[in-house]
């Protein structure tokens, strides 16, 4: 089972935070392909684990550069108020776990750790093991 381990200094501070790659999904890059038009790399960005969404989330900015077109808009509980978000399919690599790929996401406007891009909600981690040691400042994900 392939797996990320992660120590911060201050895991409590600082988050269950990853790096991973999102870009457009396969089925786009064809189409995009097909018409010789340019296909957008991914884009590297940080991603904090969050056992409270539902599912996964990124930032607007990141759904921007990748010039993606949202199919749809869906209404998010959310901490405060619910909101409607954009509704987008992407394709996301976490590490030596491979692709989902596509995958669908949220993209409302993200509030916390400014260098937070994407949050991995329960969607993702339904097909993972999440071990959080707070005392050891570590945790783990394993696909």
């Amino acid at each position: 089972m392939p797996s990320v381990f992660r120590q911060t200094q201050n895991m409590q501070a600082e988050g269950a935070i990853l790096p991973v790659s999102v870009g457009v999904p396969e089925i786009v890059r064809r189409v995009l392909s097909q018409k010789s038009q340019a296909i957008p790399g991914p884009i590297e960005v940080h991603a904090l684990i969050d056992t409270g969404a539902s599912c996964t989330c990124i930032s607007p900015d990141v759904c921007q550069k990748l010039n993606l077109k949202p199919h749809g808009t869906a209404k998010m509980l959310t901490a405060g108020d619910p909101i409607y978000a954009h509704v987008y399919n992407i394709y996301m690599h976490m590490g030596n776990f491979g692709a989902i790929d596509p995958i669908t996401v949220f993209a409302p406007p993200l509030v916390g750790p400014g260098n937070v891009q994407c949050l991995i909600g329960r969607d993702i981690l339904a097909m993972c093991a999440f071990t959080y040691l707070g005392y050891v400042n570590t945790f783990s994900l394993s696909i």
